[in-house]
């Protein structure tokens, strides 16, 4: 969803704005924070899915640490961007689902019946499996917040049908009007 939002802003303001010269003036303090962090999910991610190096068993056992890991440089991210309150509705969206991962010994609650019923067959069999870092299946009976986990589906003919949270929707519209006003700002600013 986050992808989907960045590609939509950029293709939005540089449409409105005839090209993406803009962004050279976007500033963000302590940027390096947010690739630092997707690229420890991605690694997550890869880890966990692949087995590299036998460490699936030993990441998953201590995936709550690598999600506070992730969720704490998100959120200095934010505040030391606070002063554009644009990132006040991305901070909410990065506590939403900090706050289920972390009720729910690091991993996002994902609503299988839903995805189950949308098509995902083979996701919810990796899910089941233990082969999608960070994420666990939904337990109605030890599951805990799970009206923020992932729980609202995206079906077809939407080109990325995907299951995402409340906190998700939060961070993925803060980061397109992110983008999108950054453009206006730098008109504003030429004027």
């Amino acid at each position: 969803m986050l992808g989907e939002s960045v590609f939509l802003g950029l293709l939005i303001a540089t449409f409105k704005n005839g090209n993406m010269r803009f962004l050279r003036y976007v500033n963000v303090r302590y940027f390096w924070m947010p690739i630092a962090a997707f690229m420890l999910e991605i690694a997550s991610e890869i880890i966990v899915s692949q087995n590299l190096l036998g460490l699936r068993l030993f990441w998953n056992e201590y995936y709550l640490v690598v999600q506070i890991m992730i969720y704490t440089m998100l959120v200095i991210f934010c505040y030391y961007n606070m002063s554009r309150r644009i990132f006040a509705v991305i901070l909410i969206g990065i506590l939403l689902n900090f706050a289920v991962i972390s009720f729910n010994d690091g991993k996002m609650p994902v609503d299988v019946e839903g995805a189950l019923s949308e098509g995902y067959s083979l996701e919810v069999e990796q899910l089941s499996g233990g082969l999608i870092a960070g994420h666990d299946v939904l337990d109605e009976d030890t599951t805990r917040l799970k009206m923020l986990g992932d729980v609202i589906h995206i079906p077809p003919p939407y080109p990325f049908p995907k299951t995402i949270s409340l906190g998700d929707i939060a961070i993925s519209a803060g980061v397109f009007f992110f983008i999108f006003n950054s453009q206006k700002r730098r008109k504003t600013i030429v004027r």
